[in-house]
């Protein structure tokens, strides 16, 4: 009987070695994994700033790209504006130019009464 609670000694003192061996691997791979994580999380971290720095700058642009919106229906308005203002100075310019060539014809003519008259007086 001695000899088989040798036997059962051993074989409990080798399986709680291996257990012992076993559970300080998994220790081993517990804390690895636990630094990995705080690596990872670190990581997110930086990556949490840098998109919030992101959503910052693309904020900026909205607003500017808003500003460039509105600017440009201002100049459109403007324009059409000017495009009017061009309209009515084109025909207004119509307008003197025709009163110059009736002007022009009127002294014309009138150029030609007076040299008839001049021809009749100093005849």
């Amino acid at each position: 009987m001695k000899n088989s609670d040798k036997n059962i000694k051993t074989k409990t003192a080798d399986s709680e070695r291996e257990t012992r061996v076993l559970l300080e691997d998994i220790r081993k791979q517990v804390q690895t994994i636990a630094e990995g994580h705080g690596m990872s999380a670190k990581k997110f971290e930086g990556h949490d700033e840098k998109l919030n720095e992101i959503s910052t700058v693309v904020r900026k642009i909205d607003t500017h790209y808003f500003k460039l919106q509105m600017d440009t229906e201002s100049i459109k308005s403007q324009t059409g504006t000017i495009d009017i203002k061009t309209d009515r100075i084109e025909r207004d310019l119509g307008t003197v130019k025709n009163a110059v060539m009736d002007i022009s014809r009127e002294t014309s003519d009138l150029q030609k009464r007076v040299k008839k008259v001049e021809e009749k007086i100093f005849v």
